[in-house]
């Protein structure tokens, strides 16, 4: 639920997310858009049957986790767009860069936030679509 939740919360901050005079939404975009990718594809591998241990061995590792959900049988609706985003928010989630941004990061490469919106959306419809489990935890 939290997947959903986060990105959810990215689709109420899209539209002020760079207002002039206010605080720049992008960190805190970033970091809601890392976790709902990461939540999401482990959701999928939970309700495909993998174990704590599993997940764990994942850790925030985006690459890993949508390679062990393609390998687990899901179909992507927007393989490239995807794979795209998970590019581009690898490094970013990994190294925690949107919770502890070092002072030596000069510039963090993030993909649009609309288009990250977009396509997580569509991860999440496919995830629903195709793991039963997560289907019938999700509201009515």
């Amino acid at each position: 639920m939290a997947a959903w939740s986060y990105t959810n919360a990215m689709r109420l901050m899209l539209p002020t997310i760079y207002d002039e005079g206010n605080h720049n939404l992008g960190g805190p975009y970033g970091l809601l858009s890392g976790f709902a990718l990461e939540l999401a594809l482990k959701a999928a591998l939970r309700g495909g049957g993998a174990s704590d241990s599993q997940l764990g061995k994942i850790s925030h590792d985006l690459h890993k986790a949508l390679a062990a959900v393609i390998n687990g049988g899901l179909v992507l609706s927007d393989p490239q767009g995807v794979n795209r985003v998970i590019d581009l928010m690898h490094p970013v989630h990994l190294d925690h860069l949107m919770r502890y941004i070092p002072a030596n990061v000069e510039s963090i490469t993030m993909p649009d936030p609309e288009f990250a919106l977009d396509v997580t959306v569509g991860l999440l419809e496919d995830i629903e679509r195709q793991v039963p489990e997560i289907a019938a935890m999700m509201p009515s």
